[in-house]
Formats: C-alpha cells, structure tokens, sequence
C-alpha cells in the first residue's frame, strides 16, 4: 500500500483528485492503481538521481551543507525498502503502459529487494547519524546507497 505521504510528495493536490477522479469512471482492463504506481516509483527513481547528486555536492563544499544531505537521506529512507517495493506490483508491464523497468526486476525480485532493502537499512542508518550530529559519518553511511543505485539501476532500468 502507498502510504499518503508518499502520494502528497509525489503528486500535487490537482493530480492526486484527478487520479481519484479517474479511477471512479475507469473503464480500462489496466487497473488505474497499477499505472499510479507506475508513475509514482518513475517519480522517486528521479529524486533518487537528484538527491545522488546534491548529496555528492553538499559534501563538496567548504563548510558541509548539513541541510541538504539531512534532506537527502529522510528521501532515501523514506522511498526504499518496502515503501518501494509497495510500487512494483506482481503484473510486468501493463500493456500500454511506458515502463522504464527491466522485466529482470521480476524474474529476480527477491535480488531486487534485497537490494532496496539494503538501501532503506543504510539509509536508516545514516539518519541515526545525523540526529547525533555526526555529518562526515553520514557519508560513509551514504556510500553504499550510491553504488546500490548505481549497480541496481544496470540491472533493472531500460535505457
């Protein structure tokens, strides 16, 4: 189940009403949930990127920009483990629907959540980090969340 914070986060007011809107007339064979999910785990994936990179250049500056790495890793634990698992459903690729998931991410879905797992336990971890005020360690805790996404996304992303 995707929780509402992760709805909210992703999704302004209007499209979130829209989306519900929709789903109350859908007449598809392709639940509307399924195509949500979809879009919501495309969504992350992006700020998975995004965040990987303003993580990297708060370390790079002078004084470390602790806001922005605290930002970076409440995303990275609040968007893995099962909170993504929850957006991959059992079904492939809707007919239809434009997916940049490999179909390996279900042939191999216990190796795919290991892995987001992995990153929601560093991810946690890291956080423990930053609430005792310990910013250099944080990036050694962030470490492995950048390759995993790095090594999962050769895996299981289409180009």
């Amino acid at each position: 189940m995707i929780s509402i914070k992760t709805l909210i986060k992703t999704f302004s007011i209007v499209t979130l009403l829209s989306i519900i809107t929709a789903n109350l007339y859908a007449e598809e064979t392709i639940e509307l949930s399924d195509i949500q999910k979809i879009e919501t785990r495309q969504e992350i994936m992006k700020g998975y990127k995004a965040w990987d990179k303003k993580l990297s250049n708060a370390y790079k500056q002078e004084i470390i920009d602790t806001q922005t790495i605290t930002e970076a890793v409440l995303f990275f634990k609040d968007n893995s483990g099962d909170e993504l698992l929850a957006l991959f459903s059992k079904m492939d690729s809707p007919e239809g629907v434009k997916t940049k998931a490999k179909s390996a991410i279900w042939r191999s879905f216990d190796t795919f959540s290991a892995i987001t797992l992995d990153v929601n336990k560093a991810a946690n971890e890291a956080y423990t980090l930053i609430e005792q005020g310990d910013f250099a360690a944080t990036k050694e805790a962030m470490n492995p969340i950048i390759n995993s996404c790095r090594s999962c996304h050769k895996k299981y992303k289409a180009r």
